[in-house]
């Protein structure tokens, strides 16, 4: 993949931005393309921000509270 530097670290900086949190920046372009095709879509990119999401959500009520965020940046 071209760039993928770059786009890793794109990925990096809007994930980190949306939750806060240093993981984040632990995401390779290769996690993210899930068919494994060269190539990231749109829907693989919302695929790991909804992962990131659920488990952050760890009530499992399909919203985050401010204790739930808090807990998941102090990792």
């Amino acid at each position: 993949m071209k760039n993928s530097k770059s786009f890793k670290a794109l990925l990096a900086a809007g994930l980190f931005a949306a939750f806060g949190s240093a993981q984040a920046m632990e995401i390779s372009a290769e996690e993210v393309d899930l068919n494994k095709d060269g190539k990231v879509t749109e829907a693989e990119i919302i695929n790991v921000i909804k992962m990131h999401f659920m488990s952050m959500d760890k009530d499992g009520n399909e919203s985050v509270s401010m204790a739930e965020w808090k807990d998941h940046a102090k990792k």
